[in-house]
């Protein structure tokens, strides 16, 4: 089971910007989780939320401003740092250093080419090998695949989880990333007799996590190192 920092090693640095990722790399996650998305004039960056609200000192959506217009603003979510919005080629650069994963999640579903921009800026830097995506969109999914045949592609699932469960087996994904709690001992046989890959996010306690590890899934995404 990889350990994966959830957005960088977020309990302790301000999420998805470069010090988090670096901070990850430091502390020995096995890899990175990060959402992308894109500016108004087609910066891929790196932030959750539709909107800057939450995690900066600015007011508005990502699609709606420029790249150099969210760079005024600290992204520091509440710590004391003072840091800026990283773009996707600085995390792609930073993680082409090391012999860690990253997952890319596709948090934009709505800006035109979003899956095609990440896969060649992938294929850009040469870390295919090091890469693995997922998205709430299935369409994304589907259509990375088109660009990147060889890389893991998962749907990620919540309250829809019922719902949309049999989405990656339907569709030939490689894997499902649920909410740790929909995910109970026969789903995991299930998925494991489907031969489709598990990630469980987001992992808080320890006893979670133990038993995640024994069911031997791919991907744990924690907030904190737990292993």
């Amino acid at each position: 089971m990889y350990d994966l920092a959830h957005r960088g090693y977020s309990a302790h640095y301000p999420e998805n910007t470069m010090l988090a990722f670096k901070k990850a790399i430091e502390a020995g996650f096995d890899g990175i989780e990060t959402d992308v998305q894109k500016t108004k004039d087609g910066v891929l960056v790196l932030i959750h939320d539709d909107k800057i609200n939450r995690t900066s000192n600015g007011k508005g959506k990502v699609r709606d401003l420029t790249y150099q217009e969210l760079l005024q603003y600290n992204f520091n979510n509440g710590f004391k740092e003072d840091v800026k919005i990283p773009r996707l080629d600085e995390l792609l650069s930073l993680i082409k250093t090391t012999n860690m994963i990253l997952n890319i999640e596709i948090k934009d579903i709505i800006s035109e080419g979003m899956a095609h921009d990440v896969a060649m800026m992938v294929k850009d830097h040469g870390v295919e090998d090091q890469i693995f995506f997922s998205s709430v969109s299935l369409e994304r999914m589907v259509e990375i695949k088109r660009y990147l045949p060889q890389n893991y592609c998962a749907v990620i699932l919540n309250r829809d989880y019922k719902k949309r469960k049999e989405e990656p087996v339907t569709f030939h994904l490689d894997g499902i990333h649920a909410n740790f709690k929909y995910l109970k001992e026969k789903d995991l046989i299930y998925y494991k007799e489907h031969h489709i890959d598990v990630g469980a996010w987001t992992i808080l306690k320890q006893k979670d996590y133990d038993f995640f590890k024994q069911q031997d899934i791919l991907f744990a995404f924690t907030n904190e190192l737990l292993k």
